[in-house]
């Protein structure tokens, strides 16, 4: 049966449903007892299920793509996007740079309501313990992921109910691949994940040794972590249970960013450990008045800010959270590069830094910091610590662009993968060039994550102060 409105047409199959139009790429839409398989064109790609179910990413044909049955966003965007593929805006006219984006958008609300009647019919037809779990990760990850796909991850009941009942379970299964990998050097297939996955719990404790603390953290794991964070617990000993999302978000950003290298800085990461979630919004609040920037502890961006703000302070302490938040305000508030020890003070100023994987974005406003010396002036113009990014712009670990947009100027840190971690002008405070080259670099880096590289970032998109 094929419906017709407007311009595009839905022929409704028993296993899927296909979108076509005159002047679009077709969408072909297939359920399978784990998901929907989303192909765009034409052309059928040679390969069986389980191909399309690999935890790796190393795909020979990016025009399919699979996804978990509740992903109902990712199934809209997923097919506006592959309608729009090769749409190119009308001759005669001068498009602007988010156009593509617009139109996708306009895609989003003619089809919505139709594709969300096609989800339900087919849905309607999945198992009820499949659509359960992945419910409960979704729920506890605000994602799917490939291993959703793996069968004998259904089969196995006694961690069925685990996911569950428990959030630290479900959403151990969006990054579990990662862990058992780190202690391979091959690919693992997908049912050994699976039987790994018996001992959650251990997965998540470093060298694989469960110990009361973490137990009791992951029987009571508060909602709202992003997976990405709590995949740190794997290398992070916990000194004592922590069932405060406010309280564990903020030690895994510390611990993830800011501590895992530098050794003077373990002390911070044990102050932030015991701190309570009072302690933790007051100091923010402390922190927000003096970046004249409001911070709100229920955003894992602005407690990153925070947790940054923190621990740029380079001394030892031993102490509560309150008088290490003074230390790091009298340091902010006098900090100069060039009078500050470093350990990169040896490093020649002429040195170069890791440049990107992807050619450098043409753009007038935006300069790449190619040098040691380009970093450390930088610092002192701008009147923030980015001088103590020096290693890790040389190994690569981030990027680090100068903006000069509408007589205002910023800095803006990129990750390995693309994604703009953080963007501030003079002081850590915000202007119009801070969102410009946010704005502009972000575009930038969706090269780098469509060529997929391989990189695994230490957080998930985070705006931290310099």
């Amino acid at each position: 049966m094929i419906e017709r409105q407007s311009r595009y047409q839905f022929e409704t199959r028993p296993d899927g449903f296909v979108v076509r139009s005159d002047d679009r790429v077709p969408v072909f839409v297939t359920m399978f007892d784990t998901g929907f398989r989303i192909r765009v064109g034409n052309q059928p790609r040679q390969s069986l299920l389980s191909e399309d179910c690999r935890l790796d990413t190393d795909r020979e044909n990016e025009s399919e793509t699979m996804i978990g049955l509740i992903e109902f966003r990712s199934l809209v965007n997923l097919i506006c996007e592959g309608l729009m593929s090769e749409w190119e805006p009308p001759r005669g006219r001068t498009p602007w740079s988010g156009i593509r984006s617009w139109a996708i958008k306009r895609t989003h609300q003619a089809l919505g309501s139709r594709i969300h009647e096609q989800w339900k019919r087919l849905t309607g037809k999945a198992d009820p313990l499949i659509l359960d779990v992945q419910k409960a990760v979704f729920v506890a990850s605000f994602g799917g992921c490939p291993l959703l796909h793996e069968p004998s991850l259904y089969r196995d009941r006694l961690l069925v109910s685990d996911i569950q009942q428990y959030r630290a379970a479900a959403a151990l299964v969006t990054f579990a691949n990662w862990i058992v990998m780190n202690n391979h050097s091959y690919r693992i297939h997908p049912e050994y994940v699976v039987a790994e996955m018996s001992d959650w719990q251990g997965l998540f404790a470093p060298g694989r040794k469960r110990y009361r603390s973490l137990n009791r953290t992951l029987m009571n794991l508060p909602g709202g972590i992003p997976a990405q964070l709590l995949y740190r617990l794997s290398e992070l000993r916990l000194e004592r249970p922590i069932t405060d999302r406010l309280e564990l978000i903020t030690v895994l950003l510390v611990f993830s960013e800011s501590c895992r290298d530098d050794r003077q800085q373990r002390s911070h990461l044990r102050t932030f450990m015991h701190a309570t979630n009072p302690e933790i919004r007051a100091a923010m609040q402390r922190v927000s008045v003096e970046m004249g920037h409001p911070l709100s502890h229920r955003r894992t961006v602005d407690v990153g800010m925070f947790a940054q703000y923190i621990c740029d302070y380079p001394g030892p302490f031993h102490g509560r959270l309150a008088p290490l938040t003074n230390r790091a305000i009298r340091w902010h508030a006098t900090y100069d590069p060039l009078e500050q020890p470093s350990v990169n003070a040896t490093l020649q100023d002429d040195l170069p830094v890791m440049s990107p994987t992807i050619p450098l974005p043409v753009i007038p406003e935006v300069r790449f910091l190619k040098t040691v010396g380009d970093i450390r002036k930088e610092g002192t113009q701008m009147r923030h610590c980015i001088a103590s990014y020096i290693d890790k712009a040389i190994t690569g670990d981030c990027y680090l662009f100068h903006i000069d947009y509408v007589g205002e100027c910023a800095s803006v840190e990129v990750d390995p993968i693309g994604r703009v971690r953080q963007s501030f002008g003079p002081g850590n405070t915000k202007n119009r060039a801070t969102h410009f080259g946010a704005r502009v670099l972000r575009q930038w880096g969706i090269q780098a994550r469509i060529k997929g590289i391989d990189y695994q970032p230490h957080v998930p998109d985070d705006n931290v102060p310099f």
